[in-house]
C-alpha cells in the first residue's frame, strides 16, 4: 500500500491503521515536500509492530529525534526485514538503533536519501551539506549496530 497524507500523518493515525491493516505486509508512506517536519515520532512505528506481523517491507519519514525511555509494550515484529526512513531526523544513533532492534530484530535500515543529494542541492544554495541534508552516517551507524546485536544474539 502506498499513500502521500504527511499533513495528517501523525502517530495516532499510524495506531489507527495498524489496526485496521493487520495483514499488511508491505507499507510505503513517502512525498515529495522537501523540508517538512514529520509529525510521526518513532512511537508510531510501535503499532506496526504489535498488530502487524506480517510486515515486511516498511518506507517511512519520522521524527527520531525524541525517543521515549523504552518500547511501552513488549513489542517485536520478526518478520520486518527492509527499513526505510528516506530523510528522518535523527540524533541518537545507538539509542535509535536499540529501539529498533527491539521492535525488528531482523530489519535492515537505509536512508534512501542519497548524500550525493544533499551535497548537489547544497552546492548549489553554497550552504554546507550538514546545514540542510540528513545525516547519512547516522542512518549508516544505526544499520551497522542492529547488524551486531544480530550478530551478538547468536553467540
Amino acid at each position: 500500500m502506498s499513500t502521500c497524507i504527511f499533513s495528517e500523518l501523525n502517530d495516532t493515525l499510524m495506531q489507527d491503521m495498524a489496526s485496521a491493516w493487520p495483514r499488511l505486509r508491505s507499507l510505503v508512506l513517502k512525498g515529495k515536500n522537501s523540508g517538512y517536519t514529520p509529525s510521526v515520532t518513532i512511537l508510531g512505528l510501535v503499532p506496526l509492530a504489535q498488530h502487524c506481523p506480517e510486515l515486511q517491507t516498511l518506507t517511512i519519514l519520522f521524527n527520531g529525534c525524541f525517543l521515549p525511555p523504552s518500547i511501552p509494550v513488549e513489542t517485536k515484529n520478526k518478520a520486518l526485514i527492509e527499513l526505510e526512513v528516506l530523510r528522518s531526523p535523527i540524533e541518537d544513533p545507538e539509542a535509535i538503533a536499540a529501539f529498533l532492534y527491539e521492535m525488528f530484530p531482523r530489519a535492515s535500515v537505509k536512508s534512501t536519501w542519497p548524500y550525493e543529494f544533499w551535497e548537489k542541492f547544497n552546492n548549489l544554495r553554497g550552504a554546507s551539506v550538514e546545514s540542510t541534508g540528513p545525516d547519512k552516517g547516522h542512518w549508516e551507524e544505526v544499520n551497522k549496530l542492529m547488524y551486531a546485536f544480530r550478530v551478538y544474539e547468536k553467540w
